[in-house]
């Protein structure tokens, strides 16, 4: 964000929000404003902030407001909040929730996404058998979508993957369109 934004200001106004349900077209954008409001407060650096904005939250994800793929997206970001304040149990159940969840709901989507967050949890645990084991799955899971998997770890092989081999896997669906990357 930028530095102008008051930080405080975005979170009573999502805070503000999120108590009206009939203010968002969908469920699905209340529990992206949930998840946002947890985000901030993770993005600003402030851990008290993020913890209570997951407790304020918490409900709209026990009642099943909105899709898996939103919720599951919550419980990510609040793995991610309780790994920085320290809290690896609250990380693991939020995580192994989510799990539950992409199982239940037999989201390949949120199951991928869900792998990508397990593999970074298990490398800041520095627990690299696990993290290699779900970058692992996710390679399978992306083989069954009869997708592609590939890890970059530098800009050689970011160019390779997705300059050289992308464009030979593309179908046209949309004009004028782009893609913008960044390393």
């Amino acid at each position: 964000y930028p530095p102008e934004i008051d930080s405080d200001a975005v979170t009573l106004r999502l805070q503000s929000l999120l108590e009206l349900p009939g203010v968002w077209l969908s469920d699905d954008q209340r529990v992206k404003a949930a998840r946002l409001l947890v985000e901030n407060g993770r993005i600003f650096a402030k851990v008290a902030q993020a913890a209570t904005a997951i407790t304020a939250t918490r409900s709209l994800i026990d009642d099943s407001v909105g899709g898996a793929l939103h919720r599951g997206r919550w419980l990510i970001i609040a793995a991610f909040t309780c790994t920085v304040s320290g809290d690896t149990a609250g990380s693991s159940r939020y995580l192994s929730e989510a799990r539950l969840l992409a199982e239940q709901s037999g989201s390949f989507r949120l199951s991928f996404e869900l792998g990508l967050a397990f593999a970074e949890h298990w490398m800041k645990l520095q627990d690299l058998e696990r993290a290699i084991s779900e970058l692992a799955d996710l390679e399978v899971l992306a083989k069954k979508g009869n997708g592609n998997f590939a890890y970059l770890d530098n800009e050689r092989e970011g160019e390779k993957i997705l300059v050289k081999e992308l464009t030979q896997t593309l179908y046209t669906v949309a004009d004028d369109a782009f893609v913008s990357i960044q390393f």
